[in-house]
């Protein structure tokens, strides 16, 4: 299997809904948000949503040898050093934690069941 770590491209919105929809649908337990609040958002909702400056969002595929196309298996979000409130980084200070570079948080990561049982743990991480 070959895996690839990307950035969700404009062109690829459509995509990004369908996984973010179904991660919402069979992992409901794992979000903030539901099914039902993202179902009814506009393609300018999710437009934007993949637009913040201060958040990315990469897609894991996995391609298996002598197939075509690539699926789409999970996703994380980082959000940048800009939308991270100071008062969240104290404790990293006071560890000595980022003192030179710029810190980020993942804020989401799924990876679909498939992924979660057909790979080994160290696959797993390869992937996200």
């Amino acid at each position: 299997m070959v895996y690839r770590l990307f950035s969700v491209a404009e062109q690829d919105v459509e995509k990004y809904k369908a996984l973010r929809l179904t991660s919402l649908k069979v992992d409901p337990a794992s979000f903030s948000s539901t099914y039902e609040r993202e179902i009814t958002f506009t393609p300018e909702i999710w437009a934007q949503r993949l637009a913040l400056h201060f958040k990315h969002t990469f897609i894991a595929s996995v391609k298996d040898e002598g197939s075509i196309g690539k699926t789409w298996v999970g996703m994380i979000s980082v959000l940048g050093p800009s939308e991270l409130i100071p008062a969240t980084l104290e404790q990293f200070e006071r560890a000595g934690v980022g003192g030179d570079w710029d810190m980020c948080f993942v804020v989401g990561l799924w990876v679909c069941r498939w992924g979660r049982t057909k790979l080994d743990h160290d696959e797993q991480v390869k992937v996200v």
